[in-house]
């Protein structure tokens, strides 16, 4: 990010309460069960950080690290967004997944500047039966 003052890189992390509702199909069922899931989620920001780095240019006292502003002129705590999901389970119920997340609001309040979360993960479980 920069102007003619000067310019840095910026890094957010924001930490979210989620809310996800996947719909799971079996598309295959031998040695192992394999899932394809897809559904919408909601979430709502408790957190988070904004961290500048390789600031040049004019001086500031502003921070280097700091929390994100949420509200007016801010970030939005709300967010909705679809997700997807892959997952295999093995017959002695071990359970992998990979899954994406895409959210669909503006976090950012700014018509010029349009801000969304993407997210990805892995996960590892064992299914007790």
């Amino acid at each position: 990010m920069g102007n003619p003052i000067g310019t840095g890189t910026m890094s957010l992390r924001f930490d979210y309460i989620e809310l996800s509702v996947p719909f799971q199909y079996l598309m295959a069922s031998n040695k192992a069960k394999l899932f394809l899931g897809a559904g919408p989620y909601f979430s709502y920001a408790i957190n988070g950080k904004e961290i500048w780095e390789n600031i040049s240019g004019t001086p500031s006292n502003e921070p280097a690290k700091r929390n994100i502003p949420f509200g007016d002129n801010g970030y939005k705590r709300f967010d909705l967004g679809f997700g997807g999901s892959l997952s295999a389970q093995t017959q002695n119920k071990w359970i992998a997944s990979i899954n994406c997340e895409f959210g669909v609001t503006n976090i950012y309040d700014s018509k010029q500047n349009i801000t969304r979360n993407l997210s990805a993960g892995i996960a590892i479980g064992y299914l007790f039966n």
